[in-house]
């Protein structure tokens, strides 16, 4: 794996050492990151978890396909309206946590 930089370290690698970063993966064509190290910047309750190659993540984006219309009782995410697996959850991604609560 190559080395993680920032912009600024590109540029000029003596004003960020030892600073923190977040590892992003591509899984399902969909941007997610993992709970333990997004737990570490932001409360990261009531978003929907999702295990891939047995790392628990978040999505940072909604699904980008279409939203289920049916009225079922199925739980839904209370910024997209799109479906949830697990009823406790409040939110399907960061983006729509934050959407609704700043």
């Amino acid at each position: 794996m190559g080395s993680l930089v920032c912009e600024i370290c590109w540029k000029d690698s003596t004003k960020h050492d030892g600073h923190d970063y977040l590892q992003v993966y591509i899984a399902s064509w969909r941007t997610s990151i993992s709970i333990g190290d997004i737990s570490r910047f932001c409360d990261a309750s009531n978003i929907q978890l999702y295990k891939i190659n047995s790392k628990k993540v978040v999505y940072l984006n909604p699904n980008t396909k279409g939203r289920e219309e049916k009225k079922d009782g199925t739980p839904k995410c209370l910024n997209c309206q799109r479906k949830l697996i697990e009823s406790h959850y409040r939110f399907c991604s960061i983006a729509c946590k934050v959407t609704i609560c700043f």
